[in-house]
């Protein structure tokens, strides 16, 4: 069941993320602002993913390594509050925007490759699993985008053909999926073998010379 609610939830955020960069100028101009700041709101998603990953990947390298699944069970559903969020902090000017953003940014960033990691574990398959994960994320994309055509308002709305409708359904999506993540076991099972084989041969290694020692003497 991990590896479901995996491709599920990886999919779905990595598709709500890809969609949001596509359509960003468009989400932002019915309010009046021009491709260069919403250029730049884009880019404020992208700068604190890259610093999330940047800060967290030594750390969970070296340090939290066992905490993975209750990292993904707890950042996931967040994520998913937040591109709900977005609902209201489009219409209340850049402000609400950057913070929700960058937030989203730097969890999405730091949870990618932990998803990865987690999937393998599960699966026990490295080409397997990132593949899955990866077309669900580009058929939520795919789905995202299009269904975004239907579903612009028209020029009587306030703001003429603003996109709220497709942020209630990106929101309402990522948010609902993101919740199963609080269901994963999240249990490295090939990480707890390797650990036991190294401690495993650290004990020979340490053991052989003694052995020795005492054949010697």
């Amino acid at each position: 069941i991990d590896f479901v609610i995996l491709i599920l939830a990886f999919g779905c955020l990595v598709g709500v993320l890809c969609a949001f960069s596509i359509l960003v100028a468009q989400v932002y101009s019915p309010y009046g602002y021009d491709s260069t700041q919403s250029g730049i709101v884009g880019a404020a998603l992208l700068i604190a993913g890259i610093v999330g990953a940047l800060l967290t990947a030594p750390l969970f390298d070296r340090w939290l390594a066992h905490y993975i699944g209750i990292t993904i069970r707890v950042s996931v559903p967040a994520i998913g509050a937040g591109w709900l969020s977005m609902i209201w902090a489009v219409g209340h000017g850049l402000a609400p925007s950057y913070v929700v953003l960058a937030v989203i940014g730097f969890l999405s960033f730091m949870l990618l490759p932990l998803a990865l990691e987690l999937a393998c574990e599960v699966t026990g398959n490295a080409e397997f699993s990132s593949a899955a994960l990866w077309f669900s994320g580009n058929m939520f994309s795919m789905i995202f985008v299009l269904i975004s055509d239907r579903l612009k308002a028209g020029a009587s709305a306030n703001p003429p053909y603003n996109l709220r409708n497709t942020l209630i359904l990106q929101g309402s999506f990522a948010l609902a999926i993101g919740l199963t993540a609080v269901f994963i076991e999240g249990k490295q099972v090939r990480r707890e073998l390797d650990e036991r084989q190294g401690g495993t041969e650290s004990e020979l290694r340490t053991i052989e010379p003694q052995r020795e020692a005492i054949s010697a003497s």
